[in-house]
Order: C-alpha cells, then sequence, then structure tokens
C-alpha cells in the first residue's frame, strides 16, 4: 500500500482533515481498497460521526492490490501532520507493523520521516445508508462559521428551523441562554448559494454547538459547504475535496495540462510582482486566477462530489 498528495491545494486539504480529526475522535480506521480510501471516527458519546471519501484518482499516485484496514492515532498523526512545510507532497506507505510518512520537496527545506505504530481497533464500520433531505442548503463556509461562533456565546445549543411555503422561505439559526440572552439569524435564500427544499416544510431542530464548532474547524477545506436537514435524521454536513482541476481531467487530460502551463505562467507574473510572497500563496493565487478567467459561460459548480468528501452527521438534541 502506497499514497502520495502532490498537489499543493489537496496537500492542504489533507493536512487540515487531519490537523482538525483529533477534535473528533482518539483513534480511526484507514480502510484501503483498489478504489481508494475510506475513514470514519465517531465521538465517544455517539452523537456525532464523520467519513471522509477519496477515490484512487484523488491522489497523484495511489496503490494498493489487497484491501486493508490501518488503525491510526489521531493525536499522533496530528504531530506528524504538524510538521509539514510548506511545498512540501505526502507520501504514505505501509511497512510491516508501522505507517510511514514522508514530506519531500518544498523549497529550503529536508526530506522528513515518520514512523506510526499501528493499533488494533474493535469499533466496526458503520454502513451509512444513503437518505433524501428534506432541505439541501449550500452556503459559504466561512460565513456559516462566522455564524456558529457568534450564537456560541449565547448558549451550549442552537435552533435550526426551515419554513417553506407560499407566504414565506426562511432557514433560521437561533443561539440562547437563560442568563445570556439571545441571536437569531434569518437566513433568507439570498444569502445562500443554492436552496434545494420540498414544499410546505416546517422544521424545528436542536443541536449541541459543541460539534458544530467542532465541525466548523474544517470549512477552510473548501469556501462552501452543504448543509441537509430533516426530521428524523441526523444533521449532514458535507465539504467537497475536489476542484475544478479534477472536472477537466476527467475529461481532457491534454486540457489539463494546458490549463497547468497557464498556472505556472501566471506564478512567474507574480513572483516579479511581488517577491516577498510564499510560494504557496503565489500558487494558490495563480491557481484561483486560471479557475476565474477560465469559466466563462460555465455554469458553477454547486454539487458535492461524491466520491471525494468530508462528510459529518450530527445527532439531533433530545428536548424534554
Amino acid at each position: 500500500m502506497k499514497f502520495e498528495i502532490e498537489r499543493k491545494e489537496k496537500v492542504r486539504q489533507f493536512a487540515l482533515i487531519f490537523r482538525h480529526a483529533k477534535l473528533l475522535c482518539e483513534n480511526v480506521n484507514l480502510y484501503l481498497s483498489e478504489t481508494g480510501l475510506y475513514i470514519q471516527g465517531m465521538t465517544g458519546c455517539h452523537t456525532s460521526l464523520f467519513e471522509l471519501k477519496l477515490s484512487n484518482n484523488w491522489f497523484s499516485h495511489y496503490d494498493c492490490s489487497v484491501d486493508k484496514i490501518i488503525g491510526v492515532n489521531c493525536e499522533l498523526l496530528f504531530k506528524c501532520i504538524d510538521c509539514l512545510q510548506e511545498g512540501q507532497k505526502i507520501v504514505v506507505f505501509e511497512s510491516k507493523d508501522r505507517l510511514c510518512l514522508q514530506f519531500i520537496g518544498g523549497k529550503n527545506t529536508m526530506q522528513k520521516n515518520f514512523e506510526m505504530p499501528l493499533i488494533t481497533l474493535e469499533e466496526e464500520r458503520l454502513e451509512v445508508p444513503e437518505a433524501e433531505y428534506d432541505t439541501d442548503i449550500l452556503i459559504d463556509s466561512q460565513k456559516f462559521t462566522e455564524l456558529i461562533n457568534e450564537l456560541s456565546i449565547f448558549g451550549e445549543t442552537i435552533r435550526m428551523k426551515c419554513l417553506n411555503n407560499e407566504e414565506n422561505s426562511v432557514f433560521t439559526l437561533n443561539g440562547s441562554g437563560l442568563s445570556t440572552g439571545s441571536m437569531i439569524v434569518d437566513i433568507k435564500e439570498d444569502d445562500m448559494i443554492e436552496w434545494n427544499c420540498i414544499e410546505d416544510l416546517k422544521l424545528n431542530l436542536l443541536f449541541s454547538i459543541e460539534y458544530l464548532k467542532n465541525i466548523c474547524q474544517f470549512s477552510k477545506i473548501n469556501s462552501k459547504l452543504m448543509l441537509s436537514l430533516s426530521d428524523n435524521l441526523p444533521l449532514r454536513i458535507s465539504f467537497s475535496l475536489s476542484d475544478w482541476m479534477d472536472k477537466i481531467k476527467e475529461n481532457d487530460d491534454d486540457e489539463a495540462d494546458k490549463k497547468m502551463v497557464l498556472v505556472s505562467e501566471k506564478m512567474e507574473e507574480l513572483k516579479k510582482k511581488h517577491p516577498k510572497w510564499s510560494e504557496d500563496k503565489v500558487y494558490d493565487t495563480a491557481y484561483d486566477f486560471v479557475h476565474i478567467h477560465s469559466q466563462e459561460g460555465d455554469e458553477p459548480e454547486n454539487e458535492i462530489d461524491e466520491l471525494n468528501n468530508i462528510t459529518f452527521f450530527v445527532a439531533p438534541k433530545i428536548e424534554d
């Protein structure tokens, strides 16, 4: 088993996931197969669950001919990831009873090699059934994070209400406490990127704000997140882990190569204009510039990639 992550945006995403995974669970199993990587973790009180899906095509290199289950400690993995430096690629492989990580490349950096002991976890993988939700709300992830942090000032829970009828359509967040006062946010359809909702919907659900704050730590993975709500189902929050270049590569490798040439040319231009910028900032700016100027006439990509995403499920609180 061996996989590599070289593209800077994906290295950043992968590192962010494991920097924050320790907030949710102590240990996780990595399920590796020929088709890709799957990780599932659950909080100690079984109130919140997350699953990470990465197809083999998401990686720069992926090789796994035999299905494997590898247990790792999230805190130890975080300590390794925290040593990753700007511009380095990530290489992960198994050697005997150890999980090995290498951070290679980068400007003025040295190769770093890590070994982690594998652990055996008794937890069984839960099958998460496919479910149709009553409403799906695509929203700016940073704005949502700001709202959750503000609402947390006013209590330990957050009430989510969704109303959709002929007279009114609004999604409301409410944080309140007996001694702290309250904060109510009405989110109209114009405040969302996209809203899909069944007719005559009326939802009123209560959630722990602690779990939502932990999930919002992942908001820098993608500028958008999808909220899905229904009665009798856990809240679902999803971040897509594919980007515009993946969509191009699916259909035309030559076109993807042309786009990366444009990124390189833009990087050279930015380095001359901004000599003090870091390599990552130069790359990210050039990458975004090429993306913006290459999507004229294209519809915005507002769907969550089913093959490459991280999704969180939070059980609603039972009210007295």
